[in-house]
């Protein structure tokens, strides 16, 4: 019997970013910062292309035995982002694969910190946070404190679904601990989107003002050290607003099977 088809819990509702802040997050955007957000999708679209519905292969040795081997978007998958992350460009990188993977539930949440830094909880999250979702065409969004995040996690069905963590330093690690004992794949990008600049000869550090310029540069002592080849990321003069997250693409969100028969 085929399962019933997944949706959020209705509580959500009560946590969604309501589309009249999506709209004011783009307007409060220059022209400048709203081109780099889409010069970036752009590229991952055509990078990996949307993904098809259901992909098939077959494969029959001469030994007498076959593989069958199917993919298909997986039902959920909620992306936990630190709603004080800084770099909208590797946000639409780790958005952009679930999108393209064709999700049938996307769900980025927003999770507010522990103890608030630089900006105050009401702000979060920050414009170009909010404008990068609405030019990637994801239309729903909600703020959780880390508790709340804790428990829309245990509402996926581990075996179908997906969960993203991203932010600038450990954060989460009670939706990690819950991924492992249930078995749900997870990802967790904690480095700060650093790349070797070929401009520069380099490291520089993606990043952006709060006032909403996105991909920014500004330069990171930390990430100073080394050599080109030490970067996963290199990006030239043209790209140095972008961003890709070298081993994160939309197969990461579809569901692999196989089936091993004998004809």
């Amino acid at each position: 019997m085929a399962a019933e088809p997944f949706s959020f819990p209705d509580w959500l509702d009560g946590h969604a970013v309501d589309d009249a802040r999506m709209g004011e997050a783009y307007e409060s955007l220059d022209a400048q910062s709203r081109s780099g957000l889409k010069a970036c999708i752009a590229r991952l679209h055509r990078i990996w292309g949307e993904s098809p519905d259901v992909s098939r292969s077959l494969l029959c040795p001469r030994q007498g035995f076959c593989l069958e081997r199917e993919d298909r978007p997986a039902e959920a998958a909620v992306i936990a982002c630190a709603a004080d992350y800084r770099h909208p460009a590797a946000f639409l990188a780790a958005i952009m694969p679930a999108v393209l993977a064709g999700v049938q539930a996307l769900l980025p949440a927003f999770v507010l910190p522990a103890v608030p830094r630089a900006a105050a909880p009401g702000s979060l999250p920050a414009a170009p946070l909010l404008a990068a979702l609405e030019l990637a065409g994801v239309e729903r969004a909600v703020v959780l404190d880390e508790e709340a995040a804790l428990a829309l996690a245990r509402e996926l069905r581990p075996e179908r679904s997906r969960l993203l963590l991203l932010g600038e330093e450990p954060f989460g690690e009670g939706l990690i601990l819950h991924a492992h004992n249930a078995g749900l794949a997870c990802r967790s990008f904690f480095q700060a989107p650093c790349y070797w600049s070929e401009r520069l000869n380099r490291a520089e550090a993606l990043s952006f003002t709060m006032g909403g310029v996105p991909g920014g540069r500004k330069g990171n002592p930390s990430a100073s050290k080394g050599e080109a080849a030490d970067y996963p990321v290199r990006l030239d003069a043209d790209h140095e607003t972008l961003w890709i997250w070298p081993d994160l693409e939309p197969n990461w969100f579809r569901l692999q099977r196989a089936r091993l028969f004998t004809p």
